[in-house]
């Protein structure tokens, strides 16, 4: 469980392939997987802020700390997925 933090992550676009990145919420983070080595990931708000700017690591795993993201929703964008999620 997440502790109420996080109430959902949805996919923006069109269904994603079979071999997707992985995304779960852990608690104070964001947590994607199976991703691209090395590749760049942005969070934005949904005014089109830039909240942060993070990078996969080289196994394609990145933990994205949401501790300093204020409650509201949010834009988590890749070149492999795009997905909106809802602090509370």
């Amino acid at each position: 469980p997440i502790a109420g933090e996080y109430s959902e992550i949805t996919s923006v676009g069109a269904a994603l392939p079979e071999n997707r990145p992985n995304l779960r919420m852990e608690q104070n983070s964001i947590v994607l997987s199976q991703c691209e080595p090395d590749m760049p990931v942005d969070v934005y708000s949904t005014s089109g802020q830039l909240a942060g700017v993070y990078k996969t690591d080289a196994d394609g795993h990145l933990a994205i700390p949401t501790n300093s993201l204020p409650k509201g929703v949010y834009i988590i964008k890749s070149r492999s997925i795009t997905c909106k999620i809802v602090r509370r």
